[in-house]
């Protein structure tokens, strides 16, 4: 049956498909209740920062372990992205380049968890 389309290959590299099947196993792990462990969670957030081409900083993960989910705040695998573009559009009000700082997640966090 042919349809006068094209077919459409995927443009997408081999890493590129490894990393959506490791996002879809988080939103699993979302979906079912779970908190990613740290490691699966820095993995995401170095992954966000990548897709959003952001400079990832270790720093902001710890920042936001040891001050949000160390204290009884369970992380979720949607975090990043989300902190991410708060960060973002932080940046772009002060028209500034976006360098992830622990000041800077802690001002998207602040946002983000409602506790202005």
């Amino acid at each position: 049956f042919r349809t006068g389309h094209k077919e459409q290959r995927s443009s997408r590299t081999a890493t590129e498909k490894i990393e959506i099947l490791d996002l879809t196993d988080s939103a699993t792990q979302r979906l079912s209740g779970q908190a990613p462990s740290r490691e699966l969670y820095t993995e995401i957030f170095q992954l966000c920062c990548r897709q959003r081409q952001v400079p990832f900083s270790p720093e902001v993960v710890d920042h936001l372990y040891s001050t949000y989910y160390d204290q009884g705040k369970p992380p979720r695998s949607s975090d990043p992205r989300d902190l991410l573009e708060i960060t973002k559009s932080i940046c772009r009000f002060k028209k500034q380049r976006v360098v992830l700082t622990p000041e800077l997640i802690s001002e998207a966090a602040e946002r983000f968890f409602c506790q202005l």
